[in-house]
C-alpha cells in the first residue's frame, strides 16, 4: 500500500489567483471544518489524539492551531468588511 507524503507547510506555495466568485465556496468549506474534524476523530481514543511522535504536533495540537487560525481569519474578514 502506498502512503501519502505530506509537503511541509514551509515548502508549500500559496496561490493568490482565485476569483472573488470562489469566496462563498471557501467560506462554506471553512464552516464545515469542525464537522469534518469531529467525524475524523470521534472514534479515536484520547491517547491517540494527544500522541506526539518524533517531536511533531499531535492531532489535538493541529486542531488547536486551526482554531487559532480561524480567529485570525475572522479578524481579516472583519477588516475587509470594514474596508
Amino acid at each position: 500500500p502506498s502512503t501519502m507524503q505530506l509537503l511541509p507547510w514551509n515548502q508549500r506555495t500559496i496561490r493568490f489567483d482565485r476569483s472573488v466568485q470562489e469566496m462563498p465556496l471557501l467560506l462554506e468549506r471553512m464552516a464545515g471544518t469542525p464537522a469534518r474534524l469531529a467525524h475524523l476523530t470521534r472514534s479515536l481514543p484520547r491517547e491517540h489524539l494527544v500522541l506526539s511522535r518524533e517531536g511533531k504536533w499531535s492531532i489535538m495540537e493541529h486542531i488547536a492551531h486551526l482554531l487559532h487560525l480561524d480567529l485570525r481569519f475572522q479578524a481579516r474578514v472583519d477588516d475587509f468588511v470594514a474596508r
